[in-house]
């Protein structure tokens, strides 16, 4: 007979393995994953607990309003080959 205190051991191992997993998986098949900067959390992951985090273009780039903590963030994709973290402006952030 296995103890309780056993199987949360092994189902915490199991949940957390299956998230790294899932989320290199995401990441693979997308090439791309955002990281919310107000909850800390991968977009990915958040998909998988909350449901499709929101995307939209704006004029300078787009916007992700993340699904856990309902934050937008902003990106600005013409001032760099990579896209920056910036304000509702398009101004970019450090």
């Amino acid at each position: 007979m296995v103890s309780n205190k056993t199987k949360i051991k092994w189902m915490t191992k199991l949940y957390f393995y299956s998230r790294k997993r899932l989320r290199k998986l995401i990441l693979h098949e997308r090439k791309v994953d955002t990281k919310c900067h107000k909850c800390n959390k991968w977009d990915s992951l958040v998909e998988l607990e909350y449901g499709p985090s929101e995307l939209f273009e704006t004029s300078y780039g787009y916007g992700v309003t993340c699904a856990n903590c309902k934050e937008t963030t902003y990106f600005n994709c013409d001032l760099a080959p990579v896209p920056l973290r910036c304000d509702p402006n398009g101004t970019p952030i450090q």
